[in-house]
Order: C-alpha cells, then structure tokens, then sequence
C-alpha cells in the first residue's frame, strides 16, 4: 500500500513567503504519487486557492484551522493557539492516518510532541524539522523557571531521538542539539529558501530598513537609540521599519517626530518585500546568544529585495562571518556608538540589487521541497 503524507505547519503558502511556497511546492509534487494532506492555519480557503491555480487538478487535501493570533498577540494568547491548534492538530492525524508525517517548530514543543505520541501509539514515522531551538530560544526572551526548562528540554529531546529523521538549518543548531542529549549524527542541514520578486524596486532609495518582529532579540533597545541619535546630529539616511512587536509604540513616536523615519506597521509579505526593495540597506539586529537556536528568518528576504544587509551582531558569530564573507554586506559590534559610525559611513553602490540576486545565495522554494522530497521518500 503507498504510503501517504501528512504536512503540519501553522504558516502555509500562500501567506508565508518562500518557506510556505517551498511546503507547497513539496505537497504538490507529494500529491502526484501518494494521498497527501496538509495541516495549517489559515483565514483563506486553501483547497479553493490551490484548485484555481492547478486548473481544478490538485489532489491535495487541506485541514484548516482558523488562527486566534497575528504578530502582535501577547504570549498569553499564542499559547492559547499553542494549545487549540495541537487538539485540533490531533483531530486531523486521527481523520488523515498518515504513514508519515512532516512537522516543523512552528509552532514548537506541544505540536512535535503530539504527533512523536500518535506516531509512536500507531507505529507511523515523522521527520522533525527544526527551524529554532526550543525552549532554548524562548527562554532569551521570557524568564522560564529552571525545572520548566529542563522538562521541555526533556521532552524535546526524546521526540528529537526518536524521529525518523531530523533537519535543522546551521551547524551552530546542529551542534546545540547534540549538546543537549540528541543522540544521533544523522541531522540533515537543509537551509531556508529565499525567493526573487518580479516587482523589485530598481531605484532604492539612499536608505535603511528593518522589516520583522521588533523586539528585545532584535536588539531594537540599541538600534532605535542609535537611530534617534543619529537623526538628532542631522543624519541624512532615511529609515523605514515593516512590521509589529514591543517596540512599535516606540517606532510610531519615531515617526511621528523625525521626518526621515517611517513606520509602515504589520503588513503581508508580499507588501513587505516590496517596500523592503524600495531601499539599499537592510537591519539584521539579533542577539548573539539567539544564533545557537535560531537562525534569522529575515535574511533570505532581504536577499530576495537585493539589499545590502547590515547585520548587528558579535564579530565572532556565524552569522557575521557569513555576511562578510559572502559580500553581501557588512557586520557592526552591537553598540550604539559603532552603528552610528556605520550610518555615517555608508554609501551608495551601484547595482547592489543585481550583483547579490544573481550570486543566488539561498536555495529556491523548488530546490528546499526537493530536499524535503528525497528525506520523506528516502523510507527504508
């Protein structure tokens, strides 16, 4: 008997750019063979979406849960959609009876723990791919008592060891698992897909943005101060910032009182792109301590926009090294000081867009779906 295929992401094509379209991409090509089902949240009809762009051929079935959240929502309603969507979660694999399940850390911890116990009660396998590190990666951000962490790190771990196979994105998270107590030297190193946007902006303006959670990982108590700073000695870079988090109190007084900075608030991906695209320098602000859990979700946006990316962040860090090495931009030591001198020095450069898309520095939703495609079939 073929063996079908449960896909489980709460972000989903087509809202969740190049990641969501890579998830699509491997759906597809999965439903051609096998009886594939996706589990996501979602305010659109999918299966309607996906039968218009098929031409009415698409076998894949979608179980759609509604979302209770957006990027904006506190902790406590993100773990009340924690808690709904991993039942409702357990309703679809109940209905589905899948042979084998994909999952991601999205969201985390109780959603890869359901589906470890239904596989291991039904005798089913699941590949865990591991986008970020939790409770690790929570624990930078909120206080967690210490027995709190070390239970999840626990149970994580066993769902971890026994996976049919585990993928996670950089060496740095891969050694961070096996430190922990997963015990296996199989884990596959997949990296995030980035796409290129037909409407790319080809006159960018002499400026910098920032577009994603803007929060205390982002380091944006730094950045908003040396910003202010900056725009108080008559800076003459404008500034724009895309998208929510505990600081866009801060940002709309920004706005409101510097007229070089602007804050265009939450929008959907595909704005966001667009008005990324629309200036020569991007923001990649993180905590050092985040890139042993995580790895910035932003950057294959911000190559897809033909920015240069300015990364604030420990020299010693991977994620420096990277950005340097690769030339696509440039590494500042987490200060105020040291990003005001790197304001001051910036300067135009021609062509950025082109000579950084066609370096093709991530790999296309298509070439992700046919990594994930070789894993899921690759069953003995």
């Amino acid at each position: 008997m073929a063996a079908s295929y449960l896909i489980v992401s709460r972000d989903f094509w087509p809202n969740s750019a190049a990641i969501g379209d890579g998830l699509m991409c491997l759906a597809r090509t999965l439903s051609k063979t096998n009886k594939t089902y996706v589990a996501t949240m979602s305010r659109q009809n999918l299966s309607e979406l996906d039968s218009l762009e098929s031409g009415g051929t698409s076998s894949i079935s979608f179980h759609i849960a509604r979302p209770l959240t957006n990027s904006s929502s506190g902790i406590f309603f993100r773990v009340i959609e924690l808690i709904y969507f991993s039942f409702w979660l357990l309703i679809s694999l109940l209905r589905s009876n899948p042979s084998i399940v994909y999952m991601a850390t999205n969201p985390p911890l109780l959603v890869p723990f359901v589906v470890a116990v239904y596989c291991k009660i039904f005798r089913k396998k699941y590949v865990y791919h591991v986008q970020d590190i939790h409770p690790e990666a929570t624990s930078l951000l909120i206080s967690i008592p210490g027995f709190v962490i070390s239970t999840f790190q626990a149970v994580d771990t066993w769902v971890l060891n026994n996976a049919y196979r585990v993928v996670t994105l950089t060496e740095d998270m891969r050694v961070s698992l096996q430190a922990r107590g997963v015990k296996r030297d199989d884990i596959t190193l997949i990296e995030n897909p980035s796409t290129v946007s037909s409407s790319l902006s080809q006159d960018k303006v002499q400026g910098v943005v920032f577009s994603g959670n803007a929060g205390r990982l982002q380091l944006m108590d730094i950045v908003l101060e040396a910003i202010e700073r900056y725009l108080q000695a008559d800076g003459q870079l404008k500034f724009c910032f895309v998208g929510a988090g505990v600081y866009k109190g801060r940002l709309f007084d920004l706005a409101r009182r510097y007229q070089k900075f602007s804050y265009e608030g939450h929008v959907d991906g595909e704005t966001a792109l667009k008005i990324t695209s629309g200036y020569r320098w991007a923001l990649l602000p993180i905590m050092p301590e985040v890139l042993s859990y995580a790895y910035p979700s932003k950057i294959p946006g911000y190559i897809s926009a033909g920015c240069e990316i300015i990364s604030v962040t420990s020299h010693e860090t991977s994620l420096a090294k990277w950005v340097e090495s690769s030339g696509c931009g440039k590494n500042v030591e987490p200060s105020v000081d040291a990003l005001i001198k790197c304001f001051n020095e910036l300067n135009i450069q021609s062509n950025t867009s082109e000579c950084i898309i066609s370096k093709r520095l991530f790999s296309t939703p298509d070439t992700f779906a046919n990594d994930l495609y070789k894993l899921l079939k690759d069953n003995k």
